[in-house]
């Protein structure tokens, strides 16, 4: 037990002595408003990516859903698609045919 506190508290102490060289080297690569602007943009894309990953997952939960309603759904979404372009084309055309209002 001992010998893997020990371990595990080295296993820390060279992560962060790893994550402080990583900061120098930062620190003499970049400027420090530089520095800042990637963490700002770091957040950023990071907070957009678990957004889109939490997107994801309902959209697999909801499709998964989908799926356990059978084969008919399938052919009744379809259908659904098809009717629901259909209409969009017709009220298109629909808006052709009618004189532009003033």
């Amino acid at each position: 037990e001992g010998r893997g506190r020990y371990l595990l508290a080295k296993g820390g102490a060279v992560l962060l002595k790893s994550r402080l060289e990583e900061l120098h080297i930062l620190l003499d690569t970049y400027p420090a408003p530089t520095i800042e602007a990637h963490r700002r943009i770091r957040a950023g894309l990071c907070g957009a990516c678990d957004a889109a990953q939490a997107e994801a997952a309902i959209l697999g939960a909801e499709l998964e859903a989908l799926r356990g309603c059978g084969p008919e759904f399938r052919d009744l979404a379809l259908e659904f698609g098809r009717i629901r372009r259909e209409s969009e084309q017709k009220g298109w055309a629909l808006r052709q045919l009618r004189p532009p209002t003033p």
